[in-house]
């Protein structure tokens, strides 16, 4: 993030300065470097709050206001995400991930909303971001994608939705047909998706959020949390002859890595390396874990229990769960015959097993306060919390991007 922080003061000047989109890609780098994004409508919040937090630094915007563009960009990223979450294309096949494409335009949704659009031009303005979002190459996200790989869930698709509505406000219109088209986005991503779930007057997506206890990527948290549900004690680590873990199929692809992690981004799509610190009790998994992965995979049991992982492809077990990729089963194999085994189909922060206000306070003060003290974070914990009272949020917006400032200059 410190490298994209230099590249782009050299382009635009002082951050003071940078447009709108620059701070928004900016932002959306940044959040996905720490895993601060959630798990509703496939990391909607990625997208949308930090292309609404962009716009709300130029303009007065009111917290209500800012809150129901966020609320509107959020649960138009859900429904396209729910019309087709379990009919994607294999990775292996489609080499696309869709989340970038529905966060775009969820995010044009967001700031549609917040600059009082009408249909017509909120709806050119959705278009045109989805057009304009570049594509996600799964192997960027789940392979060896460099150092740009945070730019593709939340960065890119931000900057593009808020290039889209200012091109929508000056009467730009875009691909109407861009969803639906059997040559548009989902033909591309999906082998068929359900319009009615996009079109629903009745459920509200947003009201069943998920969101991440673990930074690390939300196909490996029930694996995660089963594994840490074992509570496997030193002695019974060291007899630990294999581990299976039965997870979907289309899971392997994306997280099935091998060996040691060769970057922070591989540690965190990295299902044996996750599910070993787990075994080992350390929980919940913290961006340290996979921002040091070097020095940790080499402590401990971990590079040998990580090896010890075996996927076990297995689509039955996600039979009737709400989300395929919130269900699996750990079974440890011990050297003596014994086996003990746990299935996780509700991991922490899903909205079954929800995580509470606290928890999600605390999780914001623990990866904040890094870059502030403890006694900021919380002060800044305190003041969004009350956001939807604020006559105008720059103050607010401004404070968090102080701190993202500050951050990213020290890296």
């Amino acid at each position: 993030s410190g490298l994209l922080f230099d590249a782009e003061a050299k382009r635009y000047g002082v951050f003071e300065a940078w447009p709108a989109e620059v701070t928004a890609r900016v932002l959306g780098y940044f959040g996905d470097t720490l895993e601060l994004n959630d798990l509703i409508g496939g990391h909607s919040s990625i997208g949308v709050v930090t292309a609404a937090l962009a716009a709300g630094r130029d303009r007065k915007i009111s917290g209500e206001e800012l809150l129901t563009g966020i609320v509107a960009g959020t649960e138009v990223t859900a429904r396209l995400y729910e019309s087709a979450v379990g009919r994607f294309k294999r990775y292996s096949e489609g080499g696309s991930v869709m989340v970038s494409y529905f966060n775009a335009v969820g995010a044009a949704a967001a700031l549609s909303v917040m600059s009082s659009f009408d249909d017509a031009t909120t709806t050119n303005a959705m278009a045109i971001a989805a057009s304009m979002n570049s594509w996600c190459p799964a192997e960027v996200i789940f392979g060896q994608g460099g150092t740009i790989k945070p730019m593709l869930f939340g960065g890119n698709p931000a900057a593009c939705a808020v290039l889209a509505a200012g091109y929508a406000a000056e009467g730009l219109t875009g691909p109407r047909g861009i969803i639906e088209s059997p040559i548009g986005m989902m033909a591309g991503l999906a082998t068929s998706f359900d319009p009615s779930k996009i079109l629903d007057t009745e459920r509200w997506y947003i009201t069943a959020p998920q969101r991440k206890m673990h930074a690390a990527c939300g196909y490996t948290h029930s694996s995660i949390d089963a594994a840490g549900s074992l509570h496997l004690s030193v002695e019974e680590q060291g007899r630990v002859e294999s581990i299976d873990v039965a997870v979907p199929a289309f899971f392997k692809e994306a997280v099935g890595k091998e060996g040691r992690p060769k970057s922070a981004n591989d540690a965190r799509f990295h299902l044996g390396y996750v599910v070993s610190l787990a075994l080992q009790g350390l929980y919940p998994i913290l961006p340290e874990h996979t921002e040091d992965f070097d020095r940790i995979f080499g402590q401990g049991l971990t590079a040998s229990l990580s090896d010890k992982v075996r996927i076990v492809p297995n689509d039955g077990i996600a039979a009737g769960g709400s989300k395929p990729y919130n269900i699996a089963r750990v079974t440890v194999h011990f050297n003596d015959g014994e086996q003990r085994s746990q299935t996780c189909t509700s991991p922490i922060g899903s909205s079954e097993n929800p995580m509470s206000g606290d928890d999600v306070v605390n999780k914001f003060i623990r990866l904040v306060s890094p870059a502030a003290s403890e006694e900021t974070a919380v002060e800044l914990a305190e003041r969004i919390l009350k956001i939807g009272t604020a006559a105008d949020v720059r103050p607010i917006s401004e404070a968090v991007l102080e701190l993202v400032r500050q951050e990213m200059v020290k890296r």
